[in-house]
């Protein structure tokens, strides 16, 4: 890994990278505009690669021990960035369809209007879905069966992790502040939390 590429590739989000030996940990430090969104990313960060995250309003700090390296840190960075971007062009995107409905709806008769539909146009990865899905085998009649069960399954753990995640956020409140592990009470030191 080049890390001088790694921090060019974050500019100009890019605040900060340390390393403190003496604490056992690295981290860096990215500024974001502030009303772009961790959260939904915190559990991968923490699950898959052992980065806990800290918010604080000179920045977001990464942090991790230098066991695991340095590169989780800037592959979590690279997340922030590009899950944050993302929100952005599809709210740009979204804007500019409105407009270009709100147009339509003051220009256009009524009973044309009425005929409206949406379609996207085609990519190569929805027409081999179709081409597949055209023959009625019993395979595809199996694997769609399975497919839903799968989805149905994933929504109910879903919500069953999201009513987890309330219950557990209010006991947190309630509670005074339980021992956190090692890694998170030393993000909070160094960040003065």
């Amino acid at each position: 890994m080049d890390i001088n590429k790694r921090i060019a590739d974050l500019k100009p989000f890019f605040a900060a990278f340390n390393v403190a030996a003496e604490d056992d940990v690295s981290y860096i430090v990215i500024k974001v505009p502030s009303h772009w969104v961790i959260e939904p990313l915190i559990q991968s960060f923490k699950d898959e690669y052992h980065v806990e995250p800290v918010v604080r309003t000179e920045g977001i700090y990464l942090f991790t021990e230098i066991k695991n390296g340095v590169e989780p840190l800037f592959d979590c960075a690279d997340m922030v960035i590009s899950y944050n971007k993302n929100i952005e062009t599809r709210k740009t995107l979204l804007k500019e369809k409105i407009e270009e409905l709100t147009h339509l709806f003051a220009t256009e008769p009524l009973e044309k209007l009425e005929t409206i539909a949406f379609t996207m146009d085609e990519t190569p990865e929805d027409a081999a879905e179709v081409k597949t899905a055209d023959k009625p085998t019993r395979r595809n009649k199996k694997a769609a069966k399975a497919n839903e069960q799968i989805t149905e399954a994933a929504h109910k753990a879903e919500t069953e992790d999201k009513e987890t995640q309330q219950k557990e956020t209010t006991v947190e409140k309630n509670e005074n502040r339980v021992e956190d592990n090692s890694l998170m009470a030393l993000a909070r030191n160094l960040t003065g939390e």
